[in-house]
């Protein structure tokens, strides 16, 4: 069932208190996927209808939250986790207990600490929930209100939740003005505590649909904007929410078209937009992208091009590989759908059917991790009757999740610190093997030794004296006991500064034509002593 649907109207089955049972073996349920996927739902029997499924993976652990109505006035949140990649489940485990009205959740992770979000209806009002877990979904924390308004006339649509470190932050429509406008509000300490609602849109037209994406202190969010036509708009903070740019046009839809359900993501400082649109008069799905911290943006391109209809798009990035996840439209039935680039959007992929048309599919959630995919959907049989799936291609290799330096630019001679980190979805940590290397300006790449110190791995780079100034590239990979390697990671450069470098000009340079300036004015005062 659309996700824009609040509460179903059919009658459905009564389940008393909160829980859902799992069945597994529903060999009728059977579908074929494509070549390297594989799929296993997560909801099943008795009939229920499960909607609005959200997932988030950090390295092989695996969490999803979706809201399930046991009745056409009772709707729970639940969660269930996988720690081994999606080998294995845990149980449901019910959120809301003491709530009759839950649906819409959003989830994030970061580490161990996993956040929860959504629209809750159990004071009367609609109002943002919370909760938070520290250890992987196995405890969590009391339920946390996080927005509170007296209007009966506030509704709030459209939560999203995106986690940087200990920063969180939520995203969401609201109509306490009178009018649809976006909503901003951010945690800095995990969750425990958080600040004031910041409204981000003042406008006389409907903002709908936000999307946000996070990097460090920037933060960005797009959205529609309806007046005469839907536009995507966009704005970003550069200091984590404390002040944001004045709201821009990305599209210019005037007299024909709506562009519709962005979606953002970003990679160091390259930010990714794509939507859906109908300005050729079918729904088709458009890209742009910023290589300057959405400073700027390229040319708007269309990356689609079917009979069938693609709408409500979801993107994610890892380096340079981009995946789109995404609902269709073929032969009378909604499917789910992904297409892929591996060159930042340059050139991409035909889109690929994920399912195969039997059953209506919705409400697609996704992300990556190198060539990892993962999606969450709903998969709907029949008027109250839909269950949540999860799908995954998993390339069984070694992932390198990040790579950092302790200084990207030193004067010679110099030691770099370099800590990596990164998983296995098979294999602990601990035995795998991780392998450093720098490039010189004018050299070959070189291995640098490196150490496991319980949860990533150390190298130390002696850059000395004899190395000449320019930029040195670094990179790392891991390889686990069956000989199995990660990609490459992405290149950082540290810029070494010698003798020979501009860095070291003033040093020497000024001193130098101090001295002669003043042997000159000396020179000159001699012979006019001896003139007179």
């Amino acid at each position: 069932m659309p996700r824009n649907i609040v509460e179903p109207k059919t009658k459905l089955t009564v389940i008393a208190g909160c829980f859902t049972v799992v069945i597994f073996s529903m060999s009728f349920l059977a579908a074929s996927y494509p070549e390297g996927w594989t799929a296993k739902p997560l909801t099943s029997l008795p009939k229920e209808l499960h909607e609005a499924p959200s997932i988030a993976v950090y390295e092989k652990n695996i969490h999803v939250v979706w809201n399930t109505w046991h009745n056409e006035f009772d709707s729970k949140i639940y969660y269930r986790h996988s720690l081994d990649n999606g080998k294995t489940w845990s149980e449901p485990v019910c959120l809301t207990p003491n709530s009759t009205t839950a649906i819409y959740p959003v989830v994030a992770v970061n580490a161990t600490i996993v956040h929860v979000a959504w629209k809750d209806y159990r004071n009367g009002n609609p109002e943002i929930y919370y909760r938070r877990s520290v250890d992987n979904g196995q405890s969590w924390s009391e339920v946390q209100r996080i927005t509170y308004n007296s209007s009966r006339k506030n509704n709030i649509y459209d939560v999203g939740i995106v986690v940087d470190g200990s920063n969180v932050y939520l995203v969401w429509k609201d109509y306490r003005s009178g009018s649809s406008e976006v909503f901003f509000k951010k945690s800095v300490d995990n969750g425990e505590s958080w600040g004031s609602d910041q409204r981000l849109t003042y406008d006389y037209t409907p903002s709908y649909a936000p999307c946000m994406a996070v990097n460090g202190e920037n933060i960005y969010i797009a959205w529609e904007d309806w007046g005469h036509r839907s536009n995507i708009c966009f704005m970003k903070s550069s200091n984590a929410g404390v002040n944001w740019t004045e709201k821009i046009f990305l599209t210019e839809n005037v007299t024909a078209g709506d562009s519709e359900h962005p979606s953002l993501a970003v990679w160091e400082n390259k930010v990714y937009l794509v939507w859906q649109d109908t300005r050729t008069g079918n729904s088709e799905i458009y890209f742009k992208k910023s290589i300057d911290y959405g400073e700027s943006w390229n040319e708007t391109r269309r990356i689609t091009d079917n009979t069938t209809v693609r709408f409500n798009p979801k993107i994610g990035v890892y380096g340079e590989r981009l995946v789109i996840v995404g609902q269709g439209k073929e032969e009378g039935r909604f499917i789910i759908w992904y297409m892929t680039s591996d060159d930042g959007g340059e050139n991409w992929s035909d889109p690929v059917k994920l399912t195969d048309g039997e059953v209506d599919a919705y409400d697609t959630s996704m992300f990556i991790q190198s060539y990892d995919i993962y999606v969450v959907w709903q998969k709907y049989y029949e008027a109250g009757w839909a269950d949540i799936w999860f799908m995954s291609r998993s390339s069984g290799k070694p992932v390198v999740t990040s790579i950092l330096l302790s200084n990207t630019s030193v004067s010679l001679p110099a030691v770099v610190d370099v800590t990596v980190d990164g998983f296995d979805p098979t294999y602990d940590k601990k035995e795998l093997t991780c392998i450093v290397q720098y490039k010189s300006p004018s050299g070959s790449w070189n291995n640098v030794h490196s150490e496991f110190t319980g949860e990533e791995w150390e190298a130390h780079i002696d850059f000395s004296i004899d190395f000449s100034s320019g930029g040195c590239l670094v990179r790392a990979k891991l390889i686990n006991p069956e000989g199995i390697e990660s990609e490459w990671s992405v290149y950082k450069t540290v810029e070494l500064h010698g003798e020979d470098s501009d860095s070291s000009v003033p040093s020497f340079t000024l001193p130098l034509m101090t001295f002669v300036l003043l042997a000159v004015i000396i020179l000159i005062r001699v012979r006019d002593h001896e003139e007179k």
